[in-house]
């Protein structure tokens, strides 16, 4: 089985920058379908801040963790969920499926004033 740790990178996703699209950076899914070519048993461990988009993703790959930014101990969680050390409670979250399902992110015509909010 290979594990594969990918996610964004603070280029993409911090405070101040706004996203320019969910999907996860094409280095990733390129480099997860060449993988897939030789062993298609593949875990995706993400991590990140906010959603990702998956479609690709979502069709050929049958382990998905979500490990949003799990901090300094992250990787024994993580890793302690993946060998069965720890059997978590899922909780499904809803997400936007693609880019297509989201609002303009550049239409900030909104009246600005002292309590602006998004």
């Amino acid at each position: 089985m290979v594990v594969f740790c990918g996610g964004t990178y603070d280029y993409i996703e911090s405070e101040g920058r706004d996203r320019e699209n969910i999907a996860l950076p094409k280095d990733q899914i390129d480099l997860i379908k060449e993988i897939h070519k030789v062993n298609k048993n593949i875990c995706l461990v993400l991590i990140n801040g906010g959603p990702i988009s998956l479609p690709w993703i979502d069709k050929n790959i049958d382990a998905i963790v979500e490990a949003w930014y799990p901090g300094q101990a992250g990787g024994k969680a993580i890793a302690e969920v993946l060998f069965g050390d720890y059997n978590q409670e899922v909780n499904y979250l809803n997400f936007y499926n693609g880019n297509s399902q989201l609002s303009k992110f550049d239409d900030y015509d909104i009246p600005k004033d002292t309590l602006t909010c998004i």
